[in-house]
């Protein structure tokens, strides 16, 4: 772990009111049952639980983790599985009380970066490895010798994807959420610890990033590791854990009555209310002798959004989806392209007539934590967000159970949030001044809920009183359960785009197809990244124009068996669909719905 988190792997710092004890009591059996086994047990609980000064304690956890296996804590928002892994990685907060742990050297991937590393922290200093040692090998290449430690993470690293090479020496703050994720990880395993502890499971939906990391934990497992996981959902879980303990949390997420806000659907304009119209993002670099380059994080995307409409950015991590949302709401400046809020172009005021309309779209962060005054209360976030809103009075209570979170953190400061109640209490305080658009950026990352949970119903009501949504997202389950509509996203580009369900169902790009099914998309250099289609190189239907031209989004009909063709409202930026024929950009399109 980071040097802000202490030493993981020893007894847990001691402070005021930490008292980190073992209670055996009534147990004794079963914990000299325990390490009289064949394998000695790395974790042992008996009856652990973390209590904190507000009053509110986690469910008693009682086992023993013999090498080699796993374990899944499974449970809602707010029932305190951030604060039993903290627990068990040994961060005890001042107001922290645990009892009843006993285990050996752990390591935390936290689901909060900012628990493990600084924005300005490198690459190379997370991993542990020595600048200067790096360096060289990049000046006098395979002449010379790699560690052990450098030779581990650049194999790890290739597998999820990561060129160790181009990311050494950039900072945190360069990388984005899924790269820093995956940075993490590595660095957590190579401090080869004897029991691997993943908070926020959810947040590795990519399956280009999934599906490499089971692979490397299964071979680990095999070597001896323990691993834990937390999630909200136990369906998430698709690593093969031997145990799922449920814990209890005081949510409320079945007793809400949420109430329908605002006007309804039917009775307002279906008019465009979003647009976004070519825009591009760039991200420039001055080298050290003098010349400059720049790189294209967004290239010249371009969409429309009616009222009550949810569009889902879909794609891999490092695609661009962030920075997408961050120049729509006005945090970065577009390098071309505009974006327009009915008739009112966003992107070119300033002053107070920017802020009123820049009040309209608000952004829900991925890490809302760093967006939070970590001092100040929940109250006080919602209260400032009815000033914002000049409204008078504002139910904070109400404001707080409509997103499902109890009302005890009323008075908790921000800090004491986990990392899904911190998006909460973000989506929160974003409703509470009645924009008409908000970009939620990684849902998943706030406990957004599949199954038809309080989320789900609140995103319903809203729609239905013509609030818009974009949302950006990795994860194809949460794109299905709240998406009218869907935009692949891939190397800055929308590459398909279409209803949801034909998207989902039916991908016409083969980089779409390809995420969909699992498989990890290579994502081309964006300061190399020149005129062709970006998937060419991985495309096995690949022909020398996909190289020569780069593909604009073609309308396409889907073929049927017959071999008739079906129009749908359905755009993919290919020449050789699968499965579909594409229709001359010059032509009319079909008018099937809504479309992009």
């Amino acid at each position: 772990m980071h040097r802000r988190t202490g030493l993981v792997g020893q007894e847990p710092r001691r402070s005021r009111l930490s008292v980190p004890t073992f209670h055996a009591g009534e147990s004794e059996a079963w914990y000299a049952q325990a390490v009289t086994l064949d394998r000695t047990a790395r974790l042992s609980l008996d009856s652990f639980s973390v209590r904190m000064a507000s009053g509110f304690e986690t469910s008693p956890l009682t086992f023993a983790l013999f090498p080699g296996e796993s374990l899944a804590l499974v449970g809602p928002v707010s029932c305190g599985k951030s604060l039993v892994f903290e627990a068990l990685a040994g961060i005890v907060r001042p107001e922290m009380r645990t009892l009843g742990m006993r285990m050996g050297r752990a390591e935390l991937v936290p689901q909060d970066a900012r628990l493990a590393a600084l924005p300005t922290d490198n690459v190379w200093s997370i991993l542990g490895l020595k600048r200067r040692s790096l360096m060289r090998r990049r000046i006098f290449g395979h002449r010379l010798t790699q560690s052990e430690d450098e030779a581990r993470a650049e194999e790890l690293l290739a597998r999820l994807g990561l060129k160790f090479s181009k990311i050494f020496d950039r900072p945190v703050a360069g990388l984005s959420h899924g790269e820093c994720k995956r940075v993490l990880c590595v660095a957590a395993l190579l401090k080869r610890p004897e029991t691997l502890l993943i908070d926020g499971w959810e947040e590795y939906a990519d399956p280009g990033l999934r599906k490499p990391l089971l692979h490397i934990l299964d071979e680990e497992r095999a070597r001896g590791l323990c691993l834990v996981l937390s999630a909200r959902h136990a369906p998430l879980l698709d690593v093969s854990t031997q145990r799922t303990f449920l814990l209890s949390g005081k949510s409320a997420e079945s007793e809400l009555a949420l109430p329908l806000l605002g006007m309804t659907l039917s009775s307002l304009d279906r008019q465009d209310l979003l647009r976004v119209k070519g825009l591009v993002i760039e991200k420039r670099s001055q080298k050290w002798w003098g010349l400059s380059h720049h790189a294209r994080l967004v290239d010249r995307v371009s969409f429309t959004i009616k009222r009550g409409e949810c569009l889902c950015i879909l794609g891999p991590s490092g695609c661009g989806k962030t920075n997408l949302l961050h120049g729509i709401s006005g945090l970065v400046g577009p390098s071309a392209g505009h974006v327009k809020l009915a008739e009112h172009d966003v992107t070119s005021p300033r002053g107070r007539r920017a802020r009123k309309l820049r009040r309209q779209v608000q952004l829900v962060f991925q890490e809302a934590s760093a967006a939070l005054d970590p001092q100040r209360s929940v109250r006080g976030h919602l209260q400032e967000a009815a000033r914002v809103s000049q409204k008078k009075q504002l139910d904070a209570k109400t404001c707080l159970t409509r997103v499902g979170l109890p009302e005890f953190l009323l008075d908790a400061p921000a800090d004491q949030l986990s990392t899904g109640e911190s998006q909460r209490l973000d989506l929160s305080r974003s409703l509470a001044v009645r924009p008409q658009v908000v970009l939620w950026d990684a849902p998943e990352c706030g406990a957004a809920d599949t199954d038809g949970g309080v989320l789900s119903a609140l995103l319903r009501q809203e729609k239905a009183a013509g609030l818009a949504f974009v949302v950006a997202t990795q994860s194809a389950e949460v794109a299905t359960a709240l998406a009218d509509r869907v935009a692949f996203m891939y190397a800055g580009r929308v590459i398909e785009t279409g209803l949801s369900h034909e998207v989902l169902e039916m991908p016409s790009h083969p980089a779409t197809h390809a995420y969909l099914a699992g498989d990890v998309l290579g994502a081309p250099d964006p300061w190399t990244l020149g005129v062709g289609c970006p998937y060419v190189a991985q495309c096995p239907r690949q022909q020398p124009v996909c190289k020569e031209e780069t593909p604009p989004l073609f309308h396409i009909t889907r073929l049927t068996q017959s071999g008739r063709g079906i129009s749908l409202n359905h755009q993919a930026a290919c020449f050789f669909p699968l499965g579909a024929q594409i229709v001359a950009p010059g032509s009319t399109p079909p008018s099937v719905g809504p479309g992009v």
